[in-house]
């Protein structure tokens, strides 16, 4: 016979981080895809249905109620229950936010929230079928960085409209960063871009021509910018003397590096990335006594993002012995894929490369991360 009253066992004293993955493990259907499919949208319906069911977690028992909290604030919507949600984000509850699903209308509520939500992961940007409203001119005048992504094709020209009021209302950013993942999308006439004075940085990662060459107009006191090299090559980019660091973007095709370009545009360069994969073939333009030095360059990175580097590397190394690179001082090995194997295969190259620099006060690093 069983007894008439069960005792009530003790919950296995598991460390937190296993009562954790229960809990995620509990609710799969209905938890929004986190790490599974993170550039899923976040709808409405998905978060409300996985909120009640980790509200029904809390109900288990005192211990499930506190870790459940985690669950609870993982994901979270700027909507209409901002005041709510303004409440409850404490930084203690805050440290737990990974997804946070922005508002189309009220930026003012987005910036509060990203602010306070440093550990997040994932910004999800939902759709919207109509233009929201304006933003009224200069009313973000604090806000110094601005990071706009776009991955919808049916809603790139719309996004741009919007951004073009988002530029109005920000004349006092200091950094912009624009990038898109459409392969295609009608284009408008043109990108309005308002003077930005203060602008120094600036990131433009698989934009197409007819909206970088906007940013340009302005002539832009630009210290630092990240740019494809396909831009500067088709005329895109000014002279800019108050550029100090340039990046280029050459993913997923491989470019050559325009370095007359380079040398005619940013007389003032510091230093130069680009992939180490990318050409550097310039039939005659580095063979000759010097006359034409990027005197001001310092630093070149080298950026690896591929393994297999043995073809690409002597080349490169061979390249910063000529007369035009005489004042580098630096060359930055950067990415995990600098392994051991082509130092193997070049090592006169790199060894030669490494003297050399060194006698100039430098040398070789190696940044793996």
């Amino acid at each position: 016979l069983l007894p008439s009253a069960m005792p009530l066992l003790p919950l296995p004293a598991l460390p937190a981080e296993l009562w954790a993955i229960i809990h995620r493990l509990a609710l799969p259907d209905m938890r929004p895809s986190y790490e599974a499919a993170p550039a899923e949208a976040l709808s409405e319906a998905d978060l409300t249905r996985y909120l009640q069911a980790a509200r029904d977690l809390v109900q288990v028992c005192r211990s499930w109620n506190a870790l459940a909290h985690h669950l609870l604030y993982e994901n979270v919507s700027v909507n209409d229950r901002f005041a709510s949600l303004d409440a409850a984000l404490d930084p203690e509850t805050a440290r737990h936010v990974r997804r946070i699903r922005l508002s189309t209308r009220r930026l003012d509520h987005n910036a509060v929230i990203l602010r306070r939500c440093r550990q997040a992961v994932l910004i999800v940007q939902p759709g919207f079928k109509n233009l929201p409203a304006a933003v009224s001119q200069h009313s973000l005048i604090n806000s110094r960085a601005l990071f706009w992504a776009q991955s919808a094709p049916m809603q790139a020209v719309r996004s741009f409209e919007l951004l073009e009021s988002m530029l109005e209302a920000t004349p006092n950013l200091v950094h912009l960063s624009l990038s898109t993942s459409c392969s295609y999308f009608e284009p408008r006439e043109t990108l309005l871009v308002p003077p930005l004075p203060n602008l120094t940085s600036l990131v433009l990662s698989h934009v197409r021509s007819f909206y970088v060459c906007p940013f340009f107009d302005q002539r832009p006191q630009l210290t630092h910018l990240t740019i494809d090299s396909v831009h500067i090559k088709q005329g895109c980019v000014p002279i800019l003397p108050s550029l100090l660091v340039l990046t280029l973007l050459s993913e997923p095709v491989t470019r050559v590096v325009p370095f007359p370009d380079i040398l005619e545009r940013f007389p003032n360069l510091r230093e130069l990335e680009y992939d180490v994969r990318n050409s550097i073939e310039y039939p005659g333009f580095f063979s000759g006594t010097g006359e034409e030095t990027m005197t001001s360059l310092l630093c070149v990175r080298l950026r690896a993002s591929t393994k297999g580097l043995d073809r690409f590397a002597a080349a490169h190394f061979r390249l910063f012995l000529k007369p035009m690179f005489k004042a580098v001082e630096s060359v930055v090995l950067d990415g995990p894929n600098w392994d051991a194997a082509w130092m193997r295969r070049d090592w006169k190259a790199y060894q030669r490369l490494s003297d050399e620099l060194c006698a100039r006060g430098g040398g070789i690093a190696v940044d793996l991360g």
